[in-house]
């Protein structure tokens, strides 16, 4: 009779095992995406780090969404989100997007124009999903003019004249000069006035003021409390800017509205999705220590290209924002390669560094961001690493675009992995999705960025494709891509990708990745 009534109690407590493991499947979290544009990074990678966290990101379909140079419909996508609300308790709305149609669009004075009725529609679909977690995401426009618009025939001279009237505003990291610079500075911005067409000149100004009166609506959205915050971000930038100085003066006003808790200010683009996500799916209950590594030290102190601030502030930012923490016992151990690998002995020293540490904390998330080249990874140190034994060492990795970019999205991944762990270590699908990731960093950032992508631009010239945008050949890129891919991903056991151009130019490629076994 013991034995029976024991033996009872096993099969209640399996049966209520079973009971947890299932309802805790599926209360898996929803979260709707309208994201900055349609690339891979805004998209999949979103879609791809949710399922790492447990949580599904819906986003619209893909005709209503934006496509290289051609906007997204935004009164479509309103109507989507409108239509969609209820799948959803958290969302995150990219501004750019569902008001000017795209990052590339909002490059443009001509995106800001008009603008009351979507910004009237958006209003009203906040206020009425106030009991939703939603984020609005906005970007301001980058540095250099649209290379879309007739702008770009100017480009030096109104980059230029840009950084100096940051400098004269005081903006960004220019807040002190002496009256001799200021002479000078106002001097050469005459020059370039005399140089530049006047409506050239006004037409690059109206982006920035058309910037500043959009995001000023948005405080004002978040000082309603229509959001639950708002992150605003800052593209390729310089120390001082148009958008640098803008970025100072409206982190300046929300400072003085005490927005400081509602509305975040992140110097990037390309990564902010996936910290929002990160921060929205994993949440803040606990913060979370990060153990920083530079392995350069004195670079944490460098600008790197296309960023506005010291690369110690770009990690900074991002950490505040995901709730974490720097402090050498993290669970996420953090490492940052800043330069080009010169010396064979730094990759034994960095391998020797990285086993260590693993050895030192095996429960700890090592994670290794690759920050010393622009729009790819550090060939040598990969090769050297050996691109099929990366993950043996790390298992978070990113060197793509900007250094920002590499820092935001190996910290989302790490991160996000760190919270599987944690509280979803039954997750199967989670596993998998973190595995994809590590496979398209590798096809992305190593094979096609470093040894595919000049190939391939030299054959599209030689064919008479405009590497920047194909045209019609976009089809035959795509097969010239698969052919330049196929052997270089068979060599690094990632046989079973996919790859494409996700728009037709040669920036980036998609990859739809399944790690072989």
């Amino acid at each position: 009779m013991k034995r029976i009534v024991v033996l009872f109690g096993l099969v209640v407590l399996a049966v209520a095992a079973v009971v947890c493991l299932l309802f805790f499947r599926h209360a898996r979290q929803v979260v709707l995406l309208i994201p900055l544009d349609s690339r891979p990074v805004n998209t999949q990678y979103a879609q791809i780090l949710g399922r790492l966290g447990g949580a599904e990101v819906i986003l619209p379909p893909k005709e209503r969404l934006d496509l290289y140079l051609r906007p997204a419909p935004a009164d479509d996508l309103l109507s989507w989100l409108e239509e969609n609300r209820g799948l959803a308790e958290k969302m995150i709305i990219s501004v750019n997007e569902i008001i000017n149609g795209g990052l590339i669009a909002s490059r443009d004075a001509a995106s800001y124009r008009g603008l009351n009725g979507r910004l009237g529609r958006l209003k009203t679909f906040l206020n009425n999903n106030k009991n939703k977690n939603i984020t609005l995401l906005y970007v301001l426009p980058r540095h250099l003019p649209s290379q879309f618009t007739e702008l770009w025939n100017y480009r030096e001279d109104l980059a230029r004249w840009a950084e100096l009237a940051g400098r004269l505003d005081g903006g960004g990291g220019c807040r002190q000069f002496t009256e001799e610079e200021e002479a000078h500075w106002r001097a050469e911005m005459h020059r370039l006035e005399k140089r530049l067409p006047p409506q050239i000149l006004a037409s690059y100004q109206a982006v920035y003021q058309g910037a500043e009166n959009l995001a000023g609506v948005l405080l004002q959205m978040a000082q309603a409390g229509l959001c639950q915050e708002l992150v605003v971000g800052v593209d390729d930038a310089v120390p001082c800017g148009l958008n640098s100085s803008l970025f100072e003066r409206l982190k300046d006003d929300a400072a003085q509205k005490g927005l400081g808790e509602r509305v975040k200010f992140i110097h990037g683009a390309d990564d902010l999705t996936m910290l929002v996500l990160a921060r929205k799916v994993a949440g803040l209950a606990k913060r979370t220590p990060v153990a920083v590594t530079w392995l350069e030290p004195a670079d944490r102190e460098a600008v790197f290209p296309y960023e506005g601030v010291p690369a110690e502030e770009m990690v900074r930012e991002r950490l505040e924002y995901l709730g974490a923490y720097q402090d050498q016992r993290g669970r996420l151990a953090l490492y940052i390669h800043s330069r080009p690998v010169r010396d064979p002995a730094y990759v034994r020293l960095l391998r020797d560094t990285l086993q260590a540490g693993r050895e030192r904390d095996a429960a700890a998330v090592t994670a290794l961001a690759d920050i010393a080249c622009t729009n790819r990874a550090d060939e040598a140190l990969l090769e050297a690493m050996g691109p099929d034994r990366l993950y043996g060492l790390v298992e978070v990795y990113a060197g793509w675009n900007t250094a920002g970019n590499s820092l935001g999205t190996v910290l989302a991944h790490g991160l996000l992995l760190d919270y599987r762990r944690s509280r979803l270590w039954w997750d199967t699908e989670g596993l998998e999705a973190h595995r994809e990731f590590q496979a398209i960093r590798i096809a992305d950032d190593y094979l096609f960025q470093c040894q595919v992508r000049d190939e391939f631009n030299r054959w599209a010239q030689q064919e008479g494709i405009d590497p920047a945008d194909f045209g019609p050949r976009w089809e035959d890129a795509n097969r010239k891509l698969r052919e330049l891919m196929a052997s270089r991903l068979q060599e690094v056991g990632l046989e079973n990708c996919t790859v494409s151009f996700p728009w037709p130019r040669s920036f980036e490629i998609q990859v739809e990745a399944k790690r072989s076994s």
